[in-house]
């Protein structure tokens, strides 16, 4: 003999039009000839479970439209901002090369600090964009991963070259690929090593990659039913208190003023975004006067 199980859920309607789900488990016995000998199961009430459930998704819609909305706002209004931003830099400019003899020292300070405050205004709009950019759809583009890493640096070669830096890096295994939005994770870290580094001592950059079990992954609050990779950037740099290590990747959070180090405060924050928009996240440890160390930890994703 035997048995089987069966598990079904099924609707049904009262008299008074209300609805009701019920989901059945019945276990049917078997005789020696495989027969259905006998039937016993139990019927449990779900309704309250099903409204529940019905609910969340529909307030995850309106969820998600409001994010596509908001986003679009963003888009929208940083292109349409960017013109008018252009224009006020251009003339204010014009004023002060064409009109420099006719402008007091006070005027002359104030149009410059206008051009000043300007350009940065256009690095936020440039930032904000960026921002709307991740969850735009380009789940296709994908590249591999150490090509990105090895773009990034050829990028920024001039400004490797201008600090003396030294940036040491191992390929990534050809195998793994990810988002092309990878690309502005790495640029971003890279420049942020290279801005955050020392008056005196040369810049020393190391890009390794290790792989992450998935039982290390859940101390990162991920999901353990599948492989991680490791990139990790350190540096010998400025550093900071790590206190500070989940601050900084938030929104416009700067460690530091703008007089001493140019940026947004949004980078990081972009960053930190576009990893865990790819089931991933970024940590960060630092050590004031030592250096920093950022760890973007991605599924494994072989191609």
């Amino acid at each position: 003999g035997g048995n089987e199980v069966s598990e079904f859920t099924y609707r049904i309607i009262l008299k008074n039009n209300s609805v009701k789900y019920l989901n059945a488990r019945v276990q049917n016995h078997l005789d020696p000839e495989t027969n259905p000998d006998k039937h016993l199961g139990t019927v449990q009430d779900i309704t309250r479970r099903v409204e529940i459930e019905n609910a969340l998704h529909q307030k995850n819609l309106e969820l998600q439209r409001v994010n596509e909305s908001l986003e679009e706002f963003v888009f929208v209004a940083s292109h349409d901002m960017k013109e008018p931003l252009r224009k006020i830099i251009t003339f204010s400019d014009m004023i002060v090369k064409n009109e420099k003899e006719n402008l007091s020292e006070k005027s002359r300070n104030y149009f410059e600090r206008m051009i000043t405050s300007s350009h940065r205004m256009q690095t936020i709009i440039e930032d904000l964009l960026s921002v709307s950019g991740i969850f735009q759809n380009n789940e296709n583009e994908s590249e591999s991963l150490d090509r990105l890493i090895s773009d990034v640096v050829t990028d920024l070669d001039m400004r490797i070259r201008e600090k003396n830096a030294q940036v040491i890096y191992a390929p990534v295994p050809a195998r793994f690929a990810g988002s092309k939005q990878f690309r502005q994770v790495f640029f971003n870290l890279l420049n942020n090593s290279l801005k955050f580094s020392k008056t005196d001592i040369p810049p020393v950059i190391s890009i390794s990659c290790t792989e992450v079990s998935p039982k290390e992954a859940e101390k990162y609050k991920l999901a353990g039913n599948q492989d991680y990779i490791n990139i990790n950037f350190s540096d010998n740099g400025i550093g900071f208190d790590n206190n500070y290590a989940e601050k900084i990747f938030q929104m416009f959070e700067r460690l530091h003023s703008t007089s001493e180090y140019d940026g947004t405060g949004i980078g990081l924050a972009v960053c930190k975004k576009i990893a865990e928009k790819h089931k991933g996240t970024i940590t960060a440890t630092g050590t004031p006067g030592i250096g920093a160390s950022f760890s973007v930890i991605i599924p494994k994703q072989i191609k």
